[in-house]
């Protein structure tokens, strides 16, 4: 790594969680849709489920 941070190696893991209400998802959220992972506003979300 050098002299490089280490901050830049970090992973982020997404946790798959079910939503059992959508009261409590903050929008835009990130949402795993059609094989990535994508920005979607409430309206675009309901549309897909």
């Amino acid at each position: 790594m050098g002299t490089m941070r280490l901050a830049i190696y970090l992973i982020v893991a997404a946790i798959p969680e079910p939503i059992v209400n959508l009261k409590t998802v903050k929008f835009p959220a990130k949402v795993y849709h059609g094989g990535q992972i994508q920005r979607m506003t409430r309206k675009e979300f309901e549309s897909i489920m």
